[in-house]
């Protein structure tokens, strides 16, 4: 602002004294500046306002035939979210030769999985809900060979910004 108003002044000053030329840059300046600090400020106040998501289960790790509860709560500007979605997916985990597993070795590939469990446009389903899902028992498990991540996402999508996040890693596991 101070900036802007600095701008401002010298425009007043160049004018005065007649050097138009520089009153036109200043101006051209001081619009420029003008725009690029109210636009941060609405991104800086809409980002606060975001709304912010939370997911839970009530259990991390779990086996196949299993039901598994979960649960969101959006808090926030929930007007904002268009679509939410919930969703299981999995990835393979890829290790090295010596299947030594460090954080330099494992990537993760592509999802090979993704179980829809949970959509909708509807506002007041979208503020908090719960659901539940039977874990199928044709998965591959998170401790087979070769090892699946699993986890759960829940996605809002706003249009026009960016979209609401948050995911809950999950173990799918045969008790042997």
């Amino acid at each position: 602002m101070l900036l802007l108003f600095g701008s401002c002044w010298g425009v007043g000053q160049a004018s005065i004294t007649g050097e138009f030329q520089m009153a036109v840059l200043f101006g051209l300046f001081s619009l420029v500046c003008g725009v690029l600090a109210l636009k941060l400020i609405w991104f800086a106040l809409r980002a606060l306002l975001n709304p912010l998501a939370r997911l839970s289960t009530n259990n991390l790790t779990i086996r196949p035939g299993r039901t598994l509860q979960i649960r969101w709560n959006i808090v926030g500007r929930t007007d904002w979210i268009r679509r939410l979605e919930i969703n299981l997916a999995g990835m393979h985990l890829a290790q090295s030769a010596d299947s030594v597993s460090t954080p330099l070795s494992r990537e993760l590939d592509n999802q090979t999985h993704r179980i829809e469990i949970f959509a909708t446009t509807v506002a007041g389903e979208i503020e908090q809900g719960q659901t539940s899902l039977k874990i199928p028992t044709d998965l591959p498990l998170s401790n087979g060979i070769p090892p699946m991540q699993w986890r759960l996402l829940l996605r809002g999508e706003i249009p026009g910004w960016s979209n609401i996040v948050d995911e809950v890693p999950i173990q799918i596991v045969d008790c042997q």
